[in-house]
């Protein structure tokens, strides 16, 4: 692991449905983990929809819910096994699991806040992807390092 980074809500308001977290990885290990589960990864929204998909979750989060968590659960295993990471240790005082997602990315994947194409597309072909894109993009402009 050679960097953390933390985004979405628990950023943004200190709350949240679960912490979001990019692990700067090397290229081989962020290019595993893309190849692999490249179903689970790609954000599947349609172009359409995506941009609306807030409503979803606000509004009827049990379904949002049941719709991704089958693939969240096979990102982070995935993540979790290339990075050697038990995560029965990533439990709170009652044993239960904190909700955590990792997304893998090489460790130059952003340059300052801007997304590293160059970097990405040798990891994935998902980068021409526009949803998927416009995903990373955001969490490039957003994301911060935790030290």
């Amino acid at each position: 692991m050679l960097a953390v980074l933390l985004f979405g809500s628990v950023l943004k308001t200190g709350v949240g449905r679960d912490a979001d977290f990019v692990i700067g990885t090397t290229e081989e290990i962020a290019r595993e983990w893309w190849g692999a589960w490249a179903n689970s990864i790609r954000v599947q929204w349609p172009d359409a929809f995506y941009g609306q998909r807030w409503i979803m979750k606000r509004f009827f989060p049990f379904v949002y819910g049941a719709t991704v968590r089958k693939k969240r659960q096979q990102r982070l295993l995935a993540a979790a096994k290339l990075l050697n990471i038990d995560l029965s240790k990533l439990t709170d005082s009652a044993g239960q699991q904190y909700d955590i997602e990792l997304f893998l990315l090489p460790e130059n994947w952003r340059l300052d806040r801007v997304l590293n194409l160059d970097a990405m597309g040798n990891v994935t072909n998902l980068i021409n992807h526009r949803n998927t894109r416009g995903f990373l993009e955001r969490i490039a402009r957003e994301s911060v390092r935790l030290d």
